[in-house]
């Protein structure tokens, strides 16, 4: 006897669609019992990654038995914050065992002036616009070098060895965060190649349900690899990064005063190795405000962040470490190398990124400034 879901149809609120900021929403999907089990007390829909957005972290499934169809529903309220804001769900059965594909939803809170247009605060560090379209090139090849070696980024870096499961790309998307499904569903939407068609059709309902069998698959190996040679799955990969990655530090950084690359570059940093949203409110704990509040800087808060996402890893590390998986263990603990390089950035007063910046022994091309207006 085993549990087991599959998405049929978003009954409400199809991906993209626009919603203002601060709308309350119901979103309801469609799903059917795949299993041989019947779904009853204690079988839920839980929240796992992304935006909660002002919901239950949890709600009822409704009674099923196998192959029935059922409707389930959350509440949510859209972000005040403009961009795309998406929420990761899955099923989870009594013993409080998940099963089953993600399910997703994605929504766009479209621009509001009355809410986004708020005066910055003064700062004596800062003395240009924030310009994170313009940052971009440079913010990414650090995370590239991190990630899979290279600043242009390596869209076939492929690695099984930790709790990922599978991680893969430029900025290593994960199996077990869901990211995977997302870069595979938009390289899907842009190939119609041999490679395209096999993944859809061997393994696109696998990934969806992260399967973690799939990390000893020599097969789906290989069919990713061969799709990283396609264009396709180059822009799938940056357009996931982009919306799901990038966009909501942007968010983060004008919610939290950050002003300058560096900052930002560290912001999208940690919300590609995970915990941004964690860390962020701790900044503000520590320091007593966020930048230009009081006597905060900068240089300060970014200070802070960095002692506290370092701080964050190494408790992660110890976790793991006490349940017996050394490699994730010793995984988390390498990775505050990144960490390292950021702070090497700052207290060399940095905040700009500007000219050539060694990172891990790759050199990448700083912001080239000024940028605007002269500055």
């Amino acid at each position: 006897m085993s549990d087991n879901g599959h998405y049929i149809a978003d009954v409400t609120i199809p991906d993209d669609v626009q919603i203002d900021p601060g709308t309350p929403f119901v979103k309801t999907w469609r799903v059917q019992n795949n299993g041989d089990t019947t779904w009853g007390d204690g079988y839920q829909l839980v929240f796992v990654n992304g935006n909660v957005m002002g919901g239950a972290a949890a709600v009822p499934l409704p009674s099923a038995v196998p192959s029935q169809q059922v409707d389930v529903s959350i509440n949510q309220i859209a972000p005040h914050k403009a961009g795309t804001h998406f929420g990761d769900w899955r099923l989870r059965n009594a013993q409080g065992q998940t099963f089953g594909e993600l399910i997703y939803l994605r929504i766009v809170v479209p621009y509001d002036a009355k809410v986004e247009d708020k005066p910055l605060p003064p700062s004596v560090e800062i003395t240009w616009d924030f310009e994170p379209n313009t940052w971009r090139r440079t913010i990414w090849a650090i995370t590239s070098i991190f990630e899979s070696g290279s600043p242009e980024g390596n869209p076939a870096a492929y690695q099984t060895y930790d709790a990922g499961i599978i991680s893969y790309g430029k900025h290593q998307a994960t199996l077990a965060s869901g990211t995977l499904n997302r870069v595979l569903q938009a390289y899907l939407r842009l190939s119609s190649s041999a490679t395209a068609q096999a993944l859809k059709n061997e393994y696109a309902g696998r990934i969806a349900q992260m399967d973690q069998s799939l990390r000893n698959d020599g097969h789906v190996r290989q069919l990713l690899l061969d799709a990283a040679h396609e264009s396709a799955m180059d822009q799938a990969q940056d357009e996931v990064f982009e919306e799901s990655f990038y966009k909501p530090a942007v968010i983060a950084a004008r919610e939290y005063n950050v002003r300058s690359p560096l900052g930002l570059a560290a912001l999208y940093d940690t919300n590609i190795q995970g915990g941004l949203y964690i860390v962020l409110p701790r900044v503000t704990e520590r320091l007593g405000g966020k930048i230009g509040e009081g006597d905060v800087t900068e240089s300060q808060w970014i200070a802070a962040f960095l002692d506290l996402r370092e701080e964050r890893l190494n408790r992660l590390a110890d976790q793991y470490e006490a349940k017996g998986d050394k490699a994730t263990s010793g995984a988390l603990r390498t990775s505050t190398f990144r960490v390292q390089t950021y702070r090497n950035l700052l207290q060399a007063g940095n905040l700009k990124l500007e000219g050539t910046l060694n990172v891990r022994g790759r050199q990448v091309a700083g912001i080239q400034w000024p940028v605007i207006n002269g500055q």
